[in-house]
């Protein structure tokens, strides 16, 4: 079923993870496509299904003994996630896109309108140190996106966004089971 901003659809997901005890080698993958079966309003008063959206992602790990706290795990990752920002995204989306104000998206044949594509690239590092006396996960992980958006205007036609650029995150922390 949806609602008003998720119109109705199917969604198809799995992962699946493996360890290989004795190497310490993981491996995860996981993969979901949504495929819309209802229409919507555009923001250019046209009525149509929205683009199906759709992901893959990859882990690769690798845990060891390599002190006295715990086992010590590293990874990397690489994912790709298409479609997630639509021609049904709202209006105050694309204008912020566009580098315009919200009461000019759609105003004139020119105007950027529409999402036309788009799609973000992600991959890391990281490390997690287990300290098995305290129950705890110290982790520190690095990750870069690559986000890429096209517009377009009512009849189809790109329009120039503002450019996206690719950034990083660290993150550190701390996680406690109890």
């Amino acid at each position: 079923t949806g609602t008003a901003s998720e119109p109705n659809n199917r969604t198809v997901a799995g992962s699946l993870s493996v360890l290989h005890k004795p190497s310490g080698i993981s491996l995860t993958g996981a993969a979901a496509r949504r495929m819309f079966t209802s229409s919507v309003r555009f923001n250019d008063d046209e009525v149509g299904r929205p683009n199906d959206s759709w992901f893959y992602y990859f882990k690769l790990g690798w845990q060891r003994n390599l002190n006295r706290l715990g086992k010590t795990a590293f990874y990397a990752e690489y994912g790709s996630f298409n479609q997630f920002l639509g021609r049904d995204a709202d209006e105050e989306a694309v204008s912020a896109l566009a580098g315009v104000d919200e009461d000019a998206v759609c105003a004139t044949a020119r105007s950027a309108c529409l999402v036309s594509g788009s799609n973000a690239t992600i991959w890391g590092l990281g490390v997690v140190q287990f300290v098995k006396s305290a129950e705890m996960q110290l982790y520190t992980a690095y990750r870069h996106y690559e986000p890429d958006v096209s517009l377009s205007t009512r009849r189809g036609a790109g329009v120039g966004s503002v450019p996206l650029d690719p950034f990083q995150t660290i993150i550190t922390g701390a996680l406690i089971d109890f």
